[in-house]
């Protein structure tokens, strides 16, 4: 009777092991992300290649996959691989919204650049928003924002040449 309890002991022994072993590696590569071991965009290790560096079957590396892809940390792409994903910078927007407050609130370093800058005539949806004229002169302004030198935004702006005067 003893050895009966031994063996079913076991085996929920093992059981449990394999329940914390997908845990363990899911812990593991969520540390590899976060801690920067794979970057934002980066392909991690196939399925074979993780499952050879924990000593486990391909089921286990996939089930501690799941739970990363659930956390939004990676995502697949069929037939190319697994992926880090950008991490995500919460933006609140509200009438004073501003870029480089939400990004540094964010816990990232904001930065910008201007792509184009052109003078135009403005267009009949220009002249509508800017109480002007079809066809008064614009500039046209566009950049990208960054948090952590990572585009997260793309800005397109009108300014009234008659109000803002020629901005170079």
């Amino acid at each position: 009777m003893f050895f009966i309890f031994q063996q079913i002991l076991a085996k929920e022994i093992l059981a449990m092991q394999k329940i914390f072993r997908w845990m363990a590696i899911a812990e593991e590569l969520r540390n590899d992300v976060v801690g920067g071991r794979y970057q934002p965009g980066q392909r991690l290790d196939s399925e074979e290649l993780l499952a050879r560096r924990f000593g486990v079957n391909r089921h286990t590396v996939r089930r501690a996959l799941a739970v990363l892809r659930d956390e939004g940390l990676i995502s697949s792409r069929r037939g190319s691989g697994i992926f880090v994903n950008m991490p995500v910078t919460p933006y609140h927007i509200s009438n004073r919204t501003r870029f480089s407050e939400n990004v540094s609130i964010a816990g990232h370093q904001p930065s910008a650049r201007v792509i184009r800058l052109e003078r135009l005539k403005s267009g009949p949806s220009e002249a509508e928003f800017l109480k002007i004229n079809v066809g008064d002169p614009v500039i046209l302004l566009e950049g990208v924002g960054y948090a952590d030198n990572v585009p997260i935004l793309f800005r397109r702006s009108f300014l009234p040449l008659e109000r803002t005067g020629d901005v170079r």
